[in-house]
């Protein structure tokens, strides 16, 4: 018996056609059949049950899902996968691992494409395969499958996706679900970076909320962005310090946050600087700073003149007319010298303090990726 793991970013030669799929999810999750393209629905050549069809691949190739019978969102950490069987040889399966479906709608798991006149299964779940013409053909081999144990499938070369310095933690679903739970197919690929204000007056905030905030705007960045970060950096006296290996951990380290001296005032934009010629032309830097930093003119300035296209993302803490529950005038408004980033085409969210999005940060999500319309 050989069996084949088909893991995040990979591909696998196809059993020939038809096969078996088989749903691997919770009660209440069936199989969802699309074209390739994911245009339209495929009917199954034979029908087992819900979570068990025989299908035939087509010129229109075959797209591989799930969704939830009742056509709801996916509840928070509900894992889906498939395995996909021979009709020809039955011992022999192709398991494409389980992920996380949490506030999604329906998700893609595979989906079948002709790779170097080759039938394959590639993932299909967020990410946008771009097969490259010179790929090792080593990398690619399916032989010496093992008999004893399951093999991880090669995995290509993605073209638009640098490396990131955080991978995949559990800590990342609460934020991911607040992302998925508006937003079906807005995630684009993209290197981006954040900056955390490292102030004082950041640092006298509840710490386990300042860090449950942190974790929300990562998660839902990871979500739209395909990826982790390339830095976090928190800003010192003098420069910026990263906050990276702290963090890549199933549970993140943030002591590094609240340690040693911090900065008496807010300086954030050497950090920014910095952190966009990291993520390069068209990348994204996410800034959390506590109130309106020393240096906001300089900041806007630099945001306006912006020649490497640089999106920029900023989460401040303090009340802000566009926000805040009751009409503020212009001199309450404690984000007011901000507000030009807005109008240089970047997203300015105003919360009145951690704890407000801590937990329930879906309205965080939409407010940094406004929700599809339809």
């Amino acid at each position: 018996m050989a069996i084949v793991q088909l893991g995040a970013q990979g591909k696998v030669a196809a059993p020939p056609s038809p096969f078996l799929l088989e749903l691997n999810a919770p009660d209440g999750v069936v199989l969802r059949l699309r074209d390739a393209e994911d245009r339209e629905t495929i009917i199954p050549r034979h029908r087992l049950n819900d979570r068990r069809v025989i299908v035939s691949v087509d010129d229109r190739g075959l797209s591989i899902g799930a969704a939830r019978a009742d056509g709801q969102p996916f509840e928070p950490a509900v894992m889906v996968g498939v395995t996909i069987s021979s009709l020809q040889t039955p011992d022999d399966h192709i398991v494409r691992t389980q992920i996380d479906a949490g506030g999604r709608p329906h998700v893609r798991l595979v989906r079948t494409a002709v790779l170097d006149s080759v039938a394959s299964l590639i993932d299909a779940h967020d990410v946008a395969f771009e097969p490259q013409p010179d790929v090792d053909k080593e990398s690619s081999d399916e032989g010496g499958v093992s008999q004893d144990r399951p093999t991880i499938a090669s995995t290509p070369r993605f073209a638009s996706r640098p490396a990131a310095a955080i991978e995949q933690r559990d800590w990342h679903r609460r934020g991911g679900y607040a992302y998925h739970a508006g937003h079906e197919s807005a995630a684009q690929s993209g290197a981006w970076a954040m900056v955390i204000d490292g102030s004082a007056s950041m640092r006298v905030r509840d710490q386990g909320e300042v860090a449950r905030l942190l974790e929300a705007i990562i998660g839902i960045t990871i979500a739209a962005r395909l990826g982790g970060p390339e830095s976090v950096g928190v800003t010192r006296l003098n420069g910026s310090r990263e906050l990276g290996p702290d963090l890549d951990h199933d549970v993140a380290d943030w002591s590094t946050l609240f340690s040693g001296a911090p900065s008496p005032w807010s300086q954030v934009t050497p950090a920014v600087r910095a952190a966009a010629q990291q993520v390069g032309p068209g990348g994204l830097v996410v800034l959390v700073v506590d109130g309106t930093p020393v240096d906001a003119l300089d900041l806007v300035g630099w945001s306006k003149e912006n020649p490497e296209r640089i999106e920029l993302h900023v989460v401040a803490l303090g009340r802000s007319g566009s926000k805040h529950r009751e009409a503020l005038r212009w001199w309450e408004d404690e984000l007011v010298v901000l507000a030009p980033l807005r109008e240089a085409g970047h997203r300015l969210v105003a919360i009145d303090g951690p704890a407000a999005v801590a937990d329930h940060p879906t309205e965080l999500a939409d407010d940094l990726y406004p929700r599809e319309r339809g």
